[in-house]
């Protein structure tokens, strides 16, 4: 059994900033204590998503759960997880949110689990769709410094 060695969401601007600044896309994942759903994906997808190098090198990973007392967010906002669950849109857990260097939605963000069978197929689209937004987003920076 694999458990994710997730990364906790301390301050998510700097760390969606600085993915995107290395042309990652910020992976956000939100969990919840006792959920039987979010361990699942922990298991099931997020752990052995850490053994595919060609995944991570395109990815930052970060949880953001419903238990953390302070996540700074954007705009240098300190709050509880929820709080900055509702600026984000997010109501439950699991879910994950593919989001730009200001908290922006790349892609739709992926809610709930039920099983593996197709959620690989579904997040594997989803990264892959961010990073060429976030590739497009680092070409215009690029064009506005020359």
């Amino acid at each position: 059994l694999l458990r994710a060695d997730l990364t906790a969401a301390e301050n998510l601007a700097n760390q969606c900033q600085s993915a995107e600044e290395r042309e990652k896309v910020c992976v956000v994942y939100v969990s919840q204590p006792g959920c039987p759903f979010c361990a699942r994906m922990e298991r099931e997808v997020l752990g052995p998503l850490q053994k595919v190098p060609w995944l991570m090198e395109s990815i930052e990973l970060v949880e953001l759960g419903w238990a953390f007392e302070s996540v700074v967010g954007f705009g240098d906002q300190h709050m509880t997880g929820p709080e900055l669950m509702t600026v984000l849109g997010v109501s439950g857990a699991p879910a994950l949110l593919f989001l730009d260097g200001e908290g922006n939605a790349l892609v739709d963000p992926i809610l709930g689990y039920q099983s593996p069978d197709f959620f690989w197929f579904y997040l594997e689209r989803s990264i892959e769709r961010a990073q060429q937004k976030i590739g497009a987003i680092s070409s215009e920076n690029s064009l506005k410094a020359d």
